[in-house]
């Protein structure tokens, strides 16, 4: 499949979406949003921001591009070349990107995927569009594991003692800007900062005996999750039996994740599966994750009667933990099996009996 047989592909699943919905025109503003219609095209300046400069607009026969005269030259260049959005620019300083849509979608009944005056925000539907990954999507986001897990694997071998929260996370985000990831999210604790804090970005803190290092690498609007441990000198039994357990959790939520079944289900074999490993409230102190792709989790597993589904080539990240310990990975679900995209075969692995057959989870690794 060609980049533009990819855009084309998905422009029908939009137009599918504007029939259904009897709508005009589909305003993509968002970043996630924009990267996937545009076979991984970029519309950020500001990393921070959810949404970016350049807005696609589609209708039934067509497909816009809306942004200001600072921005186009870029975009058409380096992101838009040869995919058939037609640009419609307005000056920065007579209104931008916003004015561009106030004209180009004057009278339309719009759906938009962020708010914007007098469209229907459709957040959730356009969401649903990207789920199931097409295979040059796919292909895009095994590269992302692959150098994520190299950035990962590296840094963890780089650590030691008496080196800051901060140090560790530069280590870590210099190795995936060198490959043009980009760090979405990095968490680093050392030692009890661990077991206090579920999100803990960095700080001053210096290493001790363990040190835990969490990425989320962005690229072509593709993210990828995933968490690793290191321990300077024997693991204690206490965190040596809890990250055991999390791995098993972890290996059993993966085990259970197939197109057919719903978020509420696999939330019932994870609330399961911290009883069954004797830590049956742990689950309530940190979100479990559940469907990732072009966002951070499209959706999380948290409540029993959630009819949302599972479908084929759709990406997850699971990340269960027990206080003091994690683990997490970004995983590709199939139709018969599943691919973890995010492993790191140089780290030391955990091999869990599932019924799904077994699943590797990473170990904490001893320096």
């Amino acid at each position: 499949m060609t980049k533009i047989e990819e855009v084309a592909a998905k422009l029908m699943r939009v137009r599918e979406l504007l029939k259904a919905k009897n709508m005009e025109g589909v305003l993509l503003t968002k970043r996630g949003n924009f990267a996937w219609l545009t076979a991984g095209g970029d519309n950020h300046v500001v990393s921070a921001g959810e949404g970016g400069v350049a807005s696609l607009l589609v209708t039934p026969d067509r497909a816009w591009l809306l942004t200001d005269n600072i921005e186009s030259p870029r975009i058409q260049t380096e992101e838009l070349a040869g995919l058939g959005f037609e640009p419609f620019i307005v000056d920065w300083y007579a209104g931008g990107r916003e004015a561009a849509i106030t004209k180009k979608a004057a009278g339309m009944k719009l759906g938009s995927d962020m708010p914007f005056a007098g469209a229907a925000v459709m957040e959730g539907e356009i969401a649903r569009l990207r789920w199931s990954l097409l295979a040059p999507e796919i292909s895009r986001y095994q590269w992302l594991g692959q150098a994520c897990a190299r950035a990962m694997t590296e840094t963890c071998r780089e650590i030691r003692p008496q080196m800051s929260e901060f140090q560790v996370g530069a280590e870590v985000s210099a190795r995936l800007m060198g490959v043009g990831v980009e760090p979405h999210v990095v968490l680093v604790a050392a030692d009890e900062r661990i077991g206090k804090y579920r999100h803990p970005i960095p700080t001053e803190n210096k290493v001790g005996k363990c040190c835990m290092v969490v990425i989320c690498g962005q690229r072509w609007g593709l993210v990828l999750s995933m968490t690793r441990l290191v321990h300077f000198g024997p693991i204690p039994e206490e965190l040596k039996r809890r990250h055991q357990a999390v791995a098993r959790i972890d290996a059993e939520i993966i085990a259970a994740t197939k197109p057919g079944l719903t978020a509420g289900k696999l939330f019932s074999v994870i609330k399961r599966a911290y009883a069954e490993e004797g830590f049956p409230e742990e689950w309530k102190l940190h979100h479990q994750g559940g469907a990732t792709g072009y966002a951070g989790r499209d959706w999380k597993a948290s409540r029993e009667d959630d009819p949302t589904p599972v479908v084929e080539n759709q990406a997850y990240a699971w990340n269960p933990s027990i206080t003091g310990t994690k683990s997490e990975d970004t995983i590709i679900v199939g139709s018969k099996d599943i691919g973890i995209l995010s492993a790191t075969p140089e780290l030391p692995a955990i091999t869990i009996q599932t019924a799904a057959g077994p699943i590797k989870r990473a170990e904490i690794l001893v320096v």
